[in-house]
């Protein structure tokens, strides 16, 4: 297993009470050998004799270890987000054909890990997705859609949360396929719960036509006016934030301060913070339309003068289409939303990378993300550095890291761009 699945990182928790700093790292493998081969079985058989609901939750609590499936934190929640591990977990609960529904979910191209819940009833599935938190949410609705349609299962829509912890198990019959698919759908539903077919709204903004850029400028004058705050939760602050730097680069800096100060734990320094992370890893893949659905959720009908905007966002001129749908049969919007690929040569480059990243990482004892993480990866394919100038300024290289391997890391680039020409 370990010659065939890719280093996915996590963090690791001893329980579910260890909220701060992970208490220890886990790859993928580390989690299905500890599931499979029994480490928590006398735990976990405990917890499924358990008649008692509240003792059942106690051991859960405090006895049975957690990873944050989809990524690297620095603490356990969704502002101690690091680095997208590109995993999401899905949960089904309390199901009644247990086999029937395990075997069907294992056919599925995208079933990754498959295993049975800590309490027996259910099924913890581990699907690729894009590593990316900009598209987590919008790739967890698509999931939710795909098994409604597919299996017809209801998953738990807990599994949203960014920083959701996944409860280990224990599972001999764990399934795996490292060659599954990565899921590459996105959707964006309209509202979290069923919108009302008289759908009111408590302020109404009228937009002249423009620009994009303007018709943020206008929007954000109109929230200034009436004190209204959009970024209630992190993930629509986050969703906003790629919103403005996509259309606004660094001009919108201003206007995300504007739109974020009615929130009433708002600190600039932190408003800078990740302003600073989404225009330095934007890929303009988010646009005016995620603006308009925040507002929308926030009670703010936006009105154009020129409607022809709005053929891609939900309206009231259109109830049967109640939603923003990115996937690959929607040819007018794949093109802006499916998922960058990379050149075949690029693709060879990001191998070689990995591997010498690996190397290190276990010459020095380290986890690969310790090394240099996806982020820099991802820069060093794209800047392909050839000095050392040019390499100090990819993202997490700074001096000591070019001392402990920077010349290496020179040398093997180089040797890819004389093989490829």
């Amino acid at each position: 297993m370990n010659l065939i699945n890719p280093l996915f990182i996590v963090s690791y928790y001893n329980n579910l009470f260890s909220t701060k700093e992970p208490d220890n790292e886990f790859d993928i493998n580390q989690l299905i050998e500890t599931i499979k081969y029994g480490y928590l079985k006398n735990i976990i058989e405990n917890l499924r004799l358990q008649t008692d609901k509240q003792e059942k939750n106690k051991i859960k609590q405090a006895l049975i270890p957690c990873v944050t499936l989809s990524g690297i934190f620095s603490e356990r929640n969704s502002k101690g987000f690091l680095e997208h591990s590109g995993l999401i977990q899905i949960d089904i609960d309390d199901i009644s054909s247990y086999n029937d529904v395990f075997n069907n979910i294992c056919k599925d191209e995208f079933t990754y890990v498959a295993f049975r819940s800590p309490s027996g009833n259910g099924i913890k599935i581990i699907v690729k997705i894009n590593p990316s938190i900009e598209t987590h949410l919008e790739q967890f609705y698509a999931l939710q859609r795909y098994y409604l349609e597919n299996y017809a299962i209801e998953i738990d829509p807990a599994c949203k949360d960014i920083s959701r912890c996944m409860l280990l198990s224990y599972d001999p019959k764990l399934y795996c396929n490292p060659f599954a698919n990565v899921f590459p759908e996105l959707y964006l539903p309209e509202h979290l719960t069923q919108r009302q077919e008289s759908q009111t709204y408590n302020h109404t903004f009228n937009i002249d036509s423009g620009s994009d850029f303007e018709k943020i400028a206008q929007i954000t004058a109109q929230i200034e006016s009436q004190g209204i705050d959009i970024t209630t939760s992190y993930e629509n602050w986050l969703r906003i934030g790629f919103c403005v730097s996509s259309i606004m680069n660094e001009a919108g800096r201003d206007y995300f301060h504007r739109i974020s100060k009615f929130y009433q734990g708002y600190k600039p320094n932190e408003c800078d913070k990740l302003y600073n992370a989404v225009l330095s890893r934007n890929n303009g893949a988010v646009g005016l339309g995620t603006l308009i659905f925040v507002a929308r959720e926030h009670g703010i009908d936006i009105n154009f003068s020129n409607n022809s905007f709005l053929s891609n966002v939900p309206s009231e001129k259109n109830k049967n289409d109640t939603s923003i749908i990115y996937n690959k049969s929607d040819s007018s919007i794949a093109q802006k939303y499916t998922l960058p690929s990379k050149s075949d040569t690029d693709k060879e480059l990001k191998a070689k990378l990995s591997e010498f990243r690996l190397k290190v990482a276990r010459e020095e004892g380290l986890r690969a993300f310790r090394v240099f993480s996806n982020a820099s990866l991802e820069e060093l394919i794209t800047l392909k550095p050839s000095s050392r100038e040019e390499l100090l300024k990819v993202k997490g290289i700074a001096e000591m890291k070019f001392d402990w391997f920077g010349k290496q890391l020179l040398s093997l680039i180089h040797e890819h761009l004389q093989l490829v020409g």
